[in-house]
């Protein structure tokens, strides 16, 4: 600020000699009768000398503007005093420059007075004076009230609404509905949620024996839902439990005479009886439903066929057929030589044969 009043101070100096340098004294002091002429001042005595006039509008300009530097430099410096000793001044904002108490920085005071000095009355003043939400200042003075929100500055209250002046909230409720822990409410911080290790259900149908551990519900053995039947698809819902759902898969119904078997509407039932017969005619065949099929030797001697042309006498002996071997070979190269299975032969002739 004492920057600004030197700077008007030095302004309305030089503005001063300005004039005094520009203009001549004898053209402004003007001895004898003068006159306005044409927006001129002149000598009476010798009106014929065009140098002694000075315009007069020159002059005018700049008398106003010294004028106008002494009020402001005037102006600030009055109104910069700051007379109420409260480090405001009228200047700055300060609306009573005569009582301290009154100021821009000041608390407004529910007296009916704007001692902040920004314009209003009384505003906020209930809250200014740290009396809290449930008065207000109605003409200066302070009242109780109904109905506005406040805080009662209790945790474990929510909703906290004035009555007659008293803050009055309703009891929160602290169940976060998990069984893993205890709940109860502290005015402080408010809801506590302590862990325990209580019985639990993890919601899932597949286990079982689930327990509380560090604040949640861990869950127990996972249940067997096998039925042991291979004619059901076993599984486990995690909503109903155990499903056992009818299959239609290959199984085996107990009985090793069968093959083929298949599940029908969960139960396995028998395929085709098997074929015993191992095609050896010193064996008699038959089916045991343990064991599955019997292959028992005949009596040795028994008469068979061991289906070679070039024996004779076939008879089965330990469950093999076989026969004495004769040859039909005549050396003859030009000759097929075949054994009847009577034990004769033929030779047929082997046409164009040249030995």
């Amino acid at each position: 600020m004492k920057i600004k009043y030197l700077a008007i101070f030095f302004t309305i100096i030089f503005g001063f000699n300005y004039v005094i340098s520009q203009t001549d004294t004898s053209e402004i002091l003007l001895e004898g009768t003068v006159s306005v002429e044409n927006n001129q001042i002149k000598n009476l005595a010798d009106p014929t000398d065009e140098n002694d006039a000075v315009n007069k509008d020159y002059l005018d300009q700049i008398i106003n503007y010294l004028q106008s530097q002494i009020d402001e430099l005037q102006e600030i410096i009055f109104n910069n005093l700051d007379n109420d000793g409260d480090g405001y001044s009228v200047a700055q904002g300060d609306c009573d420059d005569n009582n301290a108490s009154i100021n821009p920085n000041a608390i407004e005071n529910c007296d009916g007075i704007d001692n902040n000095c920004n314009g209003s009355i009384d505003e906020n003043a209930a809250e200014s004076m740290g009396l809290g939400p449930c008065v207000e200042c109605e003409n200066g003075q302070i009242v109780t009230t109904s109905g506005n929100p406040c805080n009662d500055f209790n945790a474990c209250t929510s909703g906290d609404v004035c009555n007659q002046g008293a803050c009055v909230g309703n009891v929160i409720n602290c169940d976060d509905g998990n069984p893993c822990t205890n709940d109860s409410c502290d005015s402080v911080n408010g809801c506590t949620f302590t862990p325990n290790n209580n019985a639990c259900d993890d919601g899932d149908a597949c286990t079982s024996g689930d327990s509380c551990v560090q604040g949640a519900c861990v869950s127990g053995s996972y249940n067997d839902c096998d039925d042991g039947n291979p004619c059901t698809t076993d599984y486990c819902d995690p909503q109903i439990g155990c499903v056992n759902t009818p299959n239609s898969n290959a199984c085996s119904d107990g009985n090793a005479c069968t093959t083929g078997d298949v599940c029908n509407q969960g139960i396995c039932v028998g395929g085709n009886v098997i074929n015993c017969d191992d095609g050896n005619a010193c064996t008699s065949d038959s089916c045991d439903p343990v064991y599955g099929c019997v292959n028992t030797n005949t009596q040795s001697g028994t008469a068979c066929d061991d289906g070679d042309p070039c024996t004779v006498n076939d008879m089965c002996i330990n469950g093999v057929c076989s026969g004495a071997a004769y040859t039909c070979n005549d050396e003859d190269p030009c000759t097929y030589d075949i054994c009847n299975g009577d034990g004769s032969c033929s030779n047929i002739p082997i046409e164009d044969c040249d030995d």
